[in-house]
Order: structure tokens, then C-alpha cells, then sequence
């Protein structure tokens, strides 16, 4: 059977199998109905992941999917598809000369479409050009990474502080290739990305990341050593210098973005989130190595973003502070609300 007539076949049998539910839409009904579709349309042994999947309208359905044609990849087939809902990508390998489903990749976008639309792309990737501006207040990242004394946090109904080594890990290093740096939340689109307003040098830096009670502390990327002076913010394309980021920041150079296609980005994030946390995921995409993702501590929140800068106003190092806590000392405060 023939890539494409084998991914029409098994669209019509899910169809079917779907008809075949009663109103509820009971899973542990499909449940059932799935392993006969998986010996039928799979290769042997895989599981298609299908038990779990159930909604309305029908995911799968000859009416709504069309096939948008194939591409071969060495030994395997791709088949493409769309739908009134996402896009489909059936990859296809030969078993004893026929053609069976490896796995069914969703995409939210079409195969080629890039990541960045043209506001994103003037926004992002245009040469910054703004200042460091001096920090009103901070609350000293650079200490979670002086590799002495305890971090403390307090938990909600506990009036005494919990307290926690810090391990310091380097990563790796950070292929900046332009000099911009951009920023932001990797689970979504290009408006959760955020540019640096300032350049940075050139070149590859270590990564670091400051653990404390099993989570991200801080990140920093460290340009060189001295000893800390001051902080400046690290402004941003918005204005601020706070990111809003669910889960993982990402750190990349803003060659990294220049033809990226919404499906790699989609999976390198899909990459990073099979990483058992507190992780650095390193992604590649314009060089080796341009650009990072790191778990940002509790989760959700706003980070913000502090330039560390010496004596003589040299550049030390940009940290993003995920605010986990008091980092070693400081003297943890009770919260005055």
C-alpha cells in the first residue's frame, strides 16, 4: 500500500471508529477501539498515543482532511496533511514491503511557514541601539552564584525560613554571532520574545545557572570576571526589563531567528520539554549553540532582566532572576503584606 493510500485508510477507519462512540465520547471506550487501529495502520509495536486523544469535532475525518502531498527522508515517508484545525505531518516506514504510520506529528502552522512574520522579524532582529540604564533596585542575582552560604525562602503558613545550598552549573557556552540578544517564553510565538535594546559582544560565553531547592534560581550569561559594581536594567523592545515567561526561557542570538520555520521551533520546544527539570536545553539553529532554554524556578511569572557592570562600567554579565528567594546573604525578609 502506497504512503498516501495508507494515511487515507486509516483516516477513513479513525472516522469510523469515532461514528462508532456513543454521545459522551466515553475514553475508556476509545480506548479500546484504538489497539485495532494501531495493528491495522501502525508499525508493530508502537503505540500511536491515539487512546488519549478524544474531542469533538473528529480529529481525523475524510470530509475536513486533506493530504497536501509527500516527501521521502532516506528510508521514511512523510505525508502531509491539514485540517479545519491543526496540520498534520504522518511519518511513514516500510514493514515487510508495506508502507505503516511511525507516528503522527500536529503542527499549528503549514511546513515552511517561518516563525517570524514581518513585524516580528523589524522588531527582533534590527540592531539595538539604546544604552544601559542604571537599576533603581535589584535584588543582587550575582549572589546566588558567589558559591557560599545558604539560600532562603519562606513558605505560605511557616513563619521561619527554609534554607538550601546553591549549586552553581555551567551549561555551556553561548555562540552570539551579531551581538543582539533576544529573549523571552519558548512555549509560543514570536511575541513572547522580547530584544535587548543594547548590544553585547561577540563571541561564545558560558551559561550558568544558580540551583536552590531542586529549582533555577538565576541564569546568567558572563561576559567576563571582575568584581560586581553595579547593576544596570536590561531594557527591552517593550520598555521594561521584566519577561513574562511560563515554564523556559530561552537566550538566543538573533541570527538564530533569521528563516527559522514555526515547525523547528516547535520541535526544539518539544525537545526541551522531554528534559527531566532543572534543565538547560542548548538549541541550534543559524550556528552550534545560539541559543539556551532553562526551567525559570517556581514557573509562571515575570523575570526580570539585570546587567552586571564593574567599577569602570564594563560589561560583566546579564542575569534573568527568577526570584525563587533570598540568595546567600541576604537576610530573608517577612512579606509586608
Amino acid at each position: 500500500m502506497e504512503p498516501t493510500e495508507r494515511v487515507k485508510r486509516f483516516i477513513e477507519a479513525y472516522e469510523a471508529a469515532y461514528d462508532g462512540l456513543p454521545e459522551s465520547l466515553d475514553l475508556t471506550v476509545w480506548a479500546r477501539l484504538v489497539p485495532a487501529l494501531e495493528e491495522a495502520h501502525f508499525v508493530p509495536g508502537m503505540s500511536s498515543g491515539l487512546d488519549t486523544q478524544l474531542g469533538s469535532p473528529c480529529l481525523h475525518s475524510l470530509d475536513d482532511e486533506t493530504i497536501l502531498g509527500f516527501s521521502q527522508h532516506e528510508d521514511r515517508v512523510v505525508v502531509e496533511t491539514s485540517t479545519s484545525g491543526p496540520f498534520f505531518a504522518y511519518v511513514l516506514e516500510p514493514v515487510e514491503g508495506d508502507w505503516r504510520i511511525l507516528r503522527i506529528d500536529a503542527f499549528l502552522d503549514a511546513e515552511g511557514t517561518l516563525f517570524l512574520d514581518a513585524d516580528a522579524e523589524t522588531r527582533l532582529l534590527s540592531s539595538p541601539e539604546g544604552g544601559w540604564v542604571e537599576a533603581q533596585e535589584d535584588d543582587e542575582p550575582h549572589r546566588w552564584f558567589s558559591g557560599q552560604g545558604l539560600a532562603h525562602v519562606l513558605e505560605e503558613g511557616n513563619p521561619h525560613p527554609q534554607s538550601s545550598e546553591v549549586t552553581v552549573c555551567t551549561l555551556g557556552s553561548l555562540h552570539l554571532s551579531t551581538g543582539a540578544l533576544v529573549l523571552g517564553d519558548f512555549a509560543y510565538g514570536a511575541s513572547a520574545l522580547r530584544a535587548l535594546q543594547t548590544s553585547v559582544p561577540v563571541g561564545q560565553w558560558p551559561v550558568e545557572v544558580a540551583i536552590a531547592f531542586g529549582r533555577h534560581a538565576a541564569v546568567r550569561i558572563r561576559f567576563q570576571e571582575g568584581e560586581h559594581a553595579r547593576y544596570c536594567e536590561g531594557t527591552l523592545d517593550d520598555g521594561g526589563f521584566v519577561l513574562g515567561i511560563d515554564a523556559g526561557l530561552v537566550m538566543l542570538d538573533a541570527s538564530a531567528l533569521v528563516g527559522l520555520t514555526a515547525r523547528e521551533k516547535a520541535k526544539a520546544f518539544d525537545a526541551y520539554t522531554s528534559a527531566e527539570p532543572p534543565c538547560g536545553h542548548w538549541v541550534s539553529f543559524a550556528n552550534a549553540h545560539d541559543g539556551v532554554v532553562v526551567d525559570s524556578g517556581w514557573g509562571e511569572g515575570g523575570y526580570p532582566v539585570y546587567v552586571s557592570m564593574n567599577a569602570e562600567g564594563e560589561l560583566l554579565s546579564i542575569y534573568v532572576d527568577f526570584m525563587l528567594g533570598w540568595p546567600p546573604g541576604v537576610e530573608p525578609r517577612p512579606d509586608p503584606s
